[in-house]
């Protein structure tokens, strides 16, 4: 399991928003940072000007790897709870979820188990061939 592996939202029909919350902060603060360094260039590209810049750009920097760690945590959260609810299922049935039958899979998701764990579908069985050729 990868880490973009991710739960299905909670409406397939609702679509992100633009600007929310955590889309401002990852994607919409950085960029406004960057540029308010170019306009601040273009309006004062004297020493004191660099330097403003190199304070904002430390700024951006930083709004960058704070998003980057939250989001390498927040994956790891799911890793466990993925990692939790699969020892939970082999507890429960003595089997892993890929081991198991798609009728025991579908009971364990009514009994609101594997919420967060993508089981890969199994490939069809091949037909034996009755005679070598």
């Amino acid at each position: 399991m990868g880490s973009t592996d991710r739960p299905p939202p909670a409406d397939p029909g609702t679509r992100t928003r633009m600007f929310s919350l955590d889309r401002i902060g990852r994607y919409w603060l950085p960029a406004i940072i960057l540029v308010v360094c170019v306009v601040v260039y273009v309006l004062s590209p004297d020493e004191v000007g660099l330097e403003v810049i190199g304070v904002l750009f430390g700024g951006g920097a930083a709004v960058v790897v704070v998003n980057y760690i939250q989001k390498v945590g927040f994956a790891g959260d799911i890793e466990r709870d993925k990692e939790a609810e699969t020892r939970a299922f082999y507890s429960r049935y003595g089997m892993w979820p890929g081991q198991a039958s798609p009728e025991l899979l579908a009971e364990a998701r009514r009994e609101g188990m594997l919420e967060h764990v993508v089981v890969p579908e199994r490939p069809a069985p091949r037909p034996k061939a009755d005679a070598p050729r």
